[in-house]
């Protein structure tokens, strides 16, 4: 019966060998990597937290993302994001309206550093994206879903 045992133990010993065999350090470089890599939102819940860790649908257009599309105006760069549809009447600094997801533009709140862009008083109700140039834009965060409870 002893034996009966020990045929048992062994192939569950060698078979958890491979398990032993990564190292603590491999493990730890992926966490640093991960951590290196995270982008912090502040948009989606208002609280700073790291993008993974965020319920959301968001898009963060980072520097070097900006930068590295080249555009001028801000409508540019959003035309490349998912779910965003840009409408520009003309060429740069016509009137130009972003939807998000198939709502309408009026449906669609534009903040700079918290500041609401939104103009009630225009035919659409929306923000004009025509004249909104890359100039001092560092960051970018397109958050889509309803919100309205966080943003109005």
């Amino acid at each position: 019966m002893k034996t009966c045992a020990y045929l048992i133990l062994l192939p569950c010993i060698v078979a958890a060998a491979p398990v032993f065999a990564e190292s603590a350090q491999s493990t730890a470089t992926l966490e640093q990597a991960a951590n290196a890599s995270q982008d912090i939102v502040v948009t989606a819940n208002r609280a700073a937290r790291p993008a993974d860790t965020i319920g959301q649908s968001v898009t963060v257009l980072d520097t070097a993302t900006i930068t590295e599309r080249q555009a001028v105006v801000v409508s540019d760069l959003l035309r490349q994001t998912p779910g965003v549809t840009v409408v520009r009447n003309g060429g740069i600094g016509t009137t130009t309206s972003v939807s998000i997801r198939g709502a309408d533009s009026d449906q669609t709140v534009a903040l700079i550093d918290g500041i609401k862009l939104n103009d009630p008083s225009a035919p659409g109700g929306g923000f004009n994206f025509g004249n909104l140039l890359i100039g001092n834009i560092q960051r970018i965060e397109v958050l889509r879903g309803a919100q309205s409870v966080l943003w109005g």
